[in-house]
């Protein structure tokens, strides 16, 4: 296995990411994430092996984003009720 993609797995489980690596996929099946369950599935038999760590790093972005958008919707929640202010909120 590829240091790098050993790296962004122990990134991953260091942060509470759950990693599926399977060569058992279609090799034009995509790699995805399922942010809300902190979950990714790396697709080791993509037909373009150079991409893999890429699609990993990708991947583990998408739940991390989630999970960082979580944290600041409780944050902003959290504040509101302590000043007993309305959140405005933007997207």
């Amino acid at each position: 296995m590829n240091i790098y993609l050993k790296r962004l797995m122990q990134y991953a489980w260091d942060n509470g990411i759950s990693c599926v690596l399977t060569d058992k996929m279609n090799e034009y099946t995509p790699s995805s994430a399922k942010p809300e369950n902190k979950i990714i599935l790396i697709n080791l038999n993509w037909y373009n092996q150079s991409e893999i760590v890429f699609q990993m790093a990708h991947e583990i972005g998408h739940v991390v984003n989630f999970m960082m958008k979580e944290s600041c919707t409780i944050l902003v929640l959290a504040t509101s009720q302590a000043t007993n202010e309305m959140p405005i909120l933007k997207h």
